[in-house]
């Protein structure tokens, strides 16, 4: 039996206002619930907080002081998420580096952010890392420690010797407004930027999350995406700690083992994107099987994509939102129906507003115009040591430039339409690709739509879809062209239709396709 909206056990919002606390405040409350479960490995509440003030007390024996910066690359797992509460119970700021890094990505965030101890380990997906990470770490000064989790050679630190050692008195709690967390985005077009995240803004986010689907701490948390992503370290886990939910952690996804572990664990929420929802589903009608404990969690994406989250997780949430805006700052409500799920992105949270303007005159749009979302309230308070981009960012009265363009409509819910980079221009009139992709994905023959521009020297550009086709059969391109001019503006009708399969798609480490390596996929004029 599938699991209803609300589950019997409740939980009152937390009252810490750090992340080191909020750990104690919960393991107060349920001391021998699960807390994080990979593995072999399974940690109650009670263990999970021994664990993070035995690794912070270590931190603080090296010499890790307040402000000082603490990267980790490594897979999902229970050190990851013990080492992010751990690092932040310090006073320090934790950084989860991506997973895809190059030794030159690597060279440039340590650099950056001066980290003072990088933490990882010895293989990474089956592939050796640590002796790029030294190497790395030789040539950035300010890397004094590198600690690695597992076996650890000479001149590196054991991360369980320092879990091991029990951790006497630990000085005072950092204050709520301190940094936590720096996250780098990805950098496509330009150098990463640090987007800094602070304690209290990681649990009020958290919690608003957590209530929009109705958590509770008997549910159980699926984790299959790295939790370097925001969705993951700013996002998933800050829900699921300020609920009391069990973590349970996959290192890496994979369609067969998340089907079994979700089955084993009975796990009820759900993170994860369309290209995970659809090889899940393919795995569970392979296989027979229903993941009937599956209740609620987000995802995001077109409304065709909501709908099959929905086959796989009934209460499925739509959200909009950046790192910048702790991840989330619009999510629907698990109760609301699908038709509101998933043709918008839901109400802004509590403590975050939510405008609409013109680019061009600054003036806020009308209900349903499409314009430049702007986000206020609850966003980061800058980039780590990078005040142009900040002044960039972010105006004098604490509006985020999401860079997005959008409409609210009049319940005041967030439609997402695209980014402004992405509109195209044809013929001098703006053509949102997202409004063209969904008309593609309600044809039957199109599992998955992308649409980008093509230069054009007279009509500046022509859209092009990039498709994967649902079967194995040949397409009626013509039938599929009939269905876009039938919905769709003779401008913003695809000229030519590129078939691609999954596996082509670039993508990055989050799963999201990289749009601007689309190009490479069209022929030019």
């Amino acid at each position: 039996m599938r699991h209803e909206v609300m589950s019997s056990v409740a939980i009152n919002r937390p009252e810490a206002a750090t992340l080191g606390a909020l750990v104690t405040e919960i393991a107060q409350r349920q001391p021998a619930a699960d807390a994080v479960v990979c593995g072999q490995t399974r940690l109650s509440w009670e263990e999970l907080d021994e664990q993070v003030r035995n690794m912070a007390a270590g931190l603080l024996r090296l010499g890790v002081r307040a402000g000082d910066r603490v990267a980790l690359l490594a897979p999902n797992s229970a050190e990851w998420i013990v080492t992010e509460l751990a690092v932040a119970s310090t006073g320090a700021i934790f950084m989860g580096l991506n997973t895809w890094y190059k030794a030159s990505d690597l060279e440039f965030v340590l650099a950056h952010s001066g980290a003072r101890v990088v933490i990882t380990v010895d293989q990474l997906f089956g592939a050796p890392v640590l002796e790029m990470v030294q190497d790395v770490a030789s040539r950035c000064t300010e890397v004094e420690q590198i600690i690695v989790i597992g076996d650890a050679p000479a001149g590196t630190i054991g991360w369980h010797t320092l879990v091991a050692t029990p951790s006497g008195q630990c000085p005072a709690e950092p204050h709520s407004d301190d940094p936590a967390v720096v996250l780098y985005t990805s950098g496509t077009t330009a150098d990463p930027k640090g987007v800094v995240l602070h304690h209290r803004g990681l649990i009020d986010n958290g919690w608003e999350i957590g209530e929009r689907q109705h958590l509770t701490s008997d549910d159980r948390l699926w984790l299959g995406i790295p939790l370097f992503f925001s969705f993951g370290s700013a996002n998933a886990i800050m829900a699921a700690l300020t609920h009391g939910v069990a973590m349970i952690v996959q290192e890496k996804f994979d369609a067969g083992t998340a089907v079994e572990l979700i089955q084993r664990e009975n796990c009820s929420v759900y993170y994860g994107m369309g290209h995970m929802t659809a090889a899940l589903l393919e795995e569970t009608r392979r296989r027979g099987i229903v993941l009937d404990s599956m209740r609620t969690g987000l995802t995001i994406g077109p409304e065709q994509t909501i709908r099959m989250t929905a086959e796989l997780v009934p209460q499925i949430c739509n959200v909009y939102g950046l790192t910048e805006t702790y991840g989330n700052c619009a999510v629907t409500d698990c109760a609301e129906p699908l038709d509101v799920r998933a043709t918008s992105q839901g109400l802004p949270l509590p403590g975050m507003r939510i405008r609409v303007i013109d680019p061009e005159t600054g003036l806020d749009c009308e209900t349903g115009q499409v314009g430049l979302i702007l986000v206020g309230g609850r966003v980061t308070s800058g980039y780590y040591r990078d005040p142009i981009r900040t002044a960039e960012a972010l105006d004098e009265a604490g509006w985020f430039d999401t860079g997005d363009h959008g409409h609210l409509d009049e319940q005041g819910r967030v439609h997402y339409t695209g980014r402004s980079k992405e509109m195209l221009k044809v013929g001098g009139i703006n053509v949102s690709p997202i409004g063209v992709e969904n008309v593609l994905l309600d044809h039957p023959a199109v599992r998955q739509a992308f649409v980008i521009g093509r230069p054009h020297t007279e009509r500046g550009e022509l859209p092009v879809g990039i498709l994967e086709w649902s079967g194995p059969g040949p397409v009626d391109e013509a039938d599929l062209a009939a269905h876009c001019r039938s919905r769709l503006p003779s401008y913003a009708v695809p000229v030519e239709f590129i078939a691609v399969s999954d596996d082509q798609l670039p993508r990055t480490d989050t799963g999201k396709v990289r749009r601007g390596e689309l190009a490479s996929l069209v022929a030019k004029e």
